[in-house]
C-alpha cells in the first residue's frame, strides 16, 4: 500500500483522527490533533478514506504511553494512548459539534454544559466478550481476530470480572456475557443462574444477564440522580419512558407517586420491570411491551417523556409520536452524538429548544460519548 505523511489536524466521531489528503477528508484510528503520520489508506469511499497507521513521525503533545499492552491492537479502547483530560475534551467538542453542524443548534445560547466522569479504568460491571479455544479478549478493530486479554485482565472491566475472565471458557469459539451485580457475586451467560441484583439510589433492580443496564458502576447512579433532576416532575405531573428496559429511570421517577408508564420492545425486560417495581414498593407506574414508534400513545399528552435509545437513535416515526404528545419536556439520554443531533432537528422544528445538556463519560477510554438534555416547547 502506498504510504504518505499526514497531519492530525482535529478527533472525529468513531475513535479516529482527521487529516487530509488532496482535499479529502482521511479517518484514521489511534492517531490525535497534533500527530504527523505515515499513513497507508485501506478504504476509499468517494468522499473520503480510511487509513492506518504506518510510522507515527511526531506525537501530539497529547500523547502518553498506554497503560494496557494490547492498545492499538485490540478494538476494545480508541482513546487510551492520550491523557483523560484531553479525552474529555475531545468527546465534549465532539458532541456539541455535531449538534451545531448536523442539528443546527447553537450550544452556546444554552447554559454551561457540564461534565459527569469518574474513574477511568475498572468502571465496567458486565461486557460481552469474545472466546477462541480456551482464550478471551475482543477483537481487533474491523476483524474477527482474536486478541487475548492482557494476563492482569481488562483495564476498563472491575476486579470481579477480571476474576471471573480467569476461567476456562466453553470448547470452540464464540462469545458469551459476564457481569458482576451489586452483591459482588460474578455471572457468565454460559452458566445456568444469570439473573442479577443491582442496587442504585436506594433502588433494587433485578434484571436477565442478556439484559440492557447502564455498565458504569461509579456513574450510573449519578445519571439516575441527573435524568430525575432534568425531569422535574412536581406532584401530579405523569411521565413516559421510552426503552424502559427493566425500569431504571422508570422506578426512579415514579417513587414519590408520579404515574407513568414504562415502553420496552423486549418481553424479558419489561417482566423484571414489573417485578421490581413490585420489589421497591412502586405502584405508580406500569409497563407495556411495545415499541417508541408503534405504541398508542393516546392519552399521554402534556407532561414529560423520557427517551433512552440505543445508537440508531430515535426512529421518524417514533419522533412524530413524542411530538404528537405535545410533552411540556422531552429529556432525551443519547449514546450517539450524529443520532442525537439529527433527532434534535426534528423536535426544534416542532418547536422544542434544547434548554440544558450534560455530558456523561460513561465508557472512559472509549470513543462511546453519552449525554443527557432537555428540550422544552
Amino acid at each position: 500500500m502506498r504510504s504518505e505523511e499526514l497531519e492530525i489536524v482535529k478527533a472525529a466521531y468513531g475513535g479516529y483522527g482527521l487529516a487530509f489528503a488532496d482535499g479529502m477528508a482521511v479517518f484514521i484510528p489511534y492517531a490525535f490533533p497534533g500527530d504527523r503520520v505515515r499513513a497507508a489508506i485501506t478504504v476509499r469511499k468517494k468522499n473520503h478514506a480510511f487509513a492506518e497507521i504506518v510510522d507515527l513521525i511526531e506525537p501530539s503533545s497529547m500523547r502518553v504511553a498506554p497503560e494496557c499492552p494490547n492498545f492499538g491492537r485490540c478494538g476494545g479502547c480508541d482513546y487510551l494512548g492520550i491523557r483523560y483530560e484531553h479525552e474529555l475534551e475531545i468527546k465534549r467538542t465532539i458532541l456539541l459539534e455535531s449538534i451545531a453542524r448536523i442539528g443546527g443548534i447553537r450550544c452556546d445560547a444554552m447554559d454551561q454544559v457540564m461534565t459527569i466522569e469518574g474513574p477511568r479504568f475498572g468502571y465496567r460491571s458486565h461486557a460481552t466478550v469474545k472466546f477462541d479455544e480456551g482464550n478471551t479478549g475482543l477483537f481487533a478493530g474491523g476483524t474477527s481476530s482474536l486478541v487475548p486479554f492482557p494476563s492482569s485482565g481488562c483495564l476498563l472491566a472491575s476486579e470481579g470480572i477480571n476474576e471471573g475472565l480467569r476461567a476456562i471458557p466453553p470448547p470452540g469459539k464464540g462469545e458469551f456475557r459476564i457481569a458482576e451485580d451489586a452483591t459482588g457475586r460474578v455471572f457468565r451467560s454460559y452458566e445456568a443462574d444469570t439473573t442479577l441484583e443491582e442496587k442504585e439510589a436506594g433502588l433494587v433492580y433485578r434484571r436477565h444477564l442478556s439484559g440492557f443496564f447502564q455498565a458504569n458502576r461509579f456513574l450510573r447512579e449519578k445519571m439516575l440522580l441527573a435524568v430525575g433532576d432534568f425531569a422535574g416532575l412536581e406532584p401530579g405531573m405523569g411521565f413516559l419512558d421510552l426503552g424502559c428496559g427493566s425500569g431504571f429511570f422508570t422506578l426512579h421517577l415514579g417513587r414519590n407517586g408520579n404515574r407513568g408508564i414504562g415502553i420496552d420492545r423486549d418481553r424479558r425486560s419489561i417482566h423484571r420491570a414489573r417485578e421490581n417495581a413490585r420489589l421497591n414498593g412502586i405502584e405508580s407506574v406500569t409497563f407495556r411491551v411495545g415499541d417508541a414508534g408503534t405504541f398508542d400513545a393516546r392519552g399521554h399528552t402534556g407532561d414529560t417523556v423520557i427517551a433512552d435509545p440505543p445508537r440508531a437513535g430515535l426512529s421518524a416515526r417514533a419522533r412524530g409520536v413524542i411530538i404528537g404528545m405535545l410533552p411540556r419536556k422531552i429529556v432525551y439520554v443519547p449514546c450517539n452524538p450524529t443520532t442525537f443531533a439529527r433527532d434534535l432537528r426534528d423536535f426544534a422544528s416542532a418547536g422544542y429548544r434544547l434548554v440544558r445538556l450534560i455530558f456523561i463519560d460513561m465508557f472512559p477510554g472509549t470513543m462511546h460519548t453519552e449525554a443527557a438534555g432537555i428540550l422544552e416547547s
